[in-house]
């Protein structure tokens, strides 16, 4: 069985939601980044921060990593970025056209990870593991999604019923569309507080595109233990 745990998210304030959100680092080359990222708050100067740099830069230079860091500062101040202030789980919807996918951002255990209660579904990049990895350890913060997916859970689908019955804390439609729905759901709120979700089922970590943000290596996943990074939602 997968733990599930709640965080401390830092994230931004609902007046300011839409102009954050942003595509998925790897979905993008550097010059579709560069043309989608026309707003100064768009979460893709921190993913992809090359575009704020001369065309031809490397995405693996040093002075990436660097600008990136320095515009996830500019961001936390300027939009602002809010760190919650208890721990909490988020039950997150996204709607396209007639289909609506809905899921818990949570925390998951890189344990877990590592000795296969949390199913590999391929192997990775070398690459993009490390580009990923290092972009965690200098910003301090985890930016991006791992995306699971886990069999049926009567528990889990019962809380996400029960809170997506209430108002959501983030509610727009992307420039792609889609539109995103979150609710926010304090630890001290759930049922058991020694147990904070129900355990799910072996979960599998499904798509490269996300799995490359949890890297299998052993020095990958030191590297995380040491920065201790904190959660971002982006």
């Amino acid at each position: 069985m997968a733990s599930l745990l709640p965080f401390q998210a830092l994230r931004p304030t609902p007046s300011t939601a839409a102009r954050i959100a942003a595509v998925p680092y790897d979905v993008v080359s550097t010059d579709e980044a560069r043309a989608l990222a026309t707003d100064p708050l768009s979460f893709l100067h921190v993913s992809r921060a090359e575009i704020d740099l001369p065309p031809g830069t490397s995405p693996y230079a040093d002075e990436v990593y660097a600008r990136a860091k320095a515009n996830f500062a500019t961001l936390r101040a300027t939009a602002p970025l809010t760190i919650e202030d208890a721990p909490s789980v988020y039950v997150y919807r996204l709607t396209q056209g007639g289909h609506t996918q809905t899921g818990v951002a949570a925390c998951f255990a890189i344990g877990e990870y590592e000795s296969a209660v949390i199913k590999r579904h391929e192997l990775t990049r070398v690459d993009k593991e490390d580009d990923r990895t290092r972009h965690l350890v200098e910003l301090r913060a985890q930016t991006g999604p791992v995306f699971l997916t886990y069999r049926a859970s009567p528990a889990v689908a019962a809380l996400v019923a029960a809170v997506a019955a209430a108002p959501p804390l983030f509610d727009f439609q992307a420039t792609d569309g889609v539109t995103h729905a979150v609710w926010r759901v304090p630890a001290r709120t759930l049922p058991d507080s020694s147990r904070p979700l129900p355990r799910c089922p072996r979960s599998t970590s499904p798509t490269g595109t996300t799995a490359r943000q949890a890297p299998p290596a052993p020095a990958g996943t030191s590297l995380v233990r040491r920065a201790r990074p904190a959660h971002g939602m982006g």
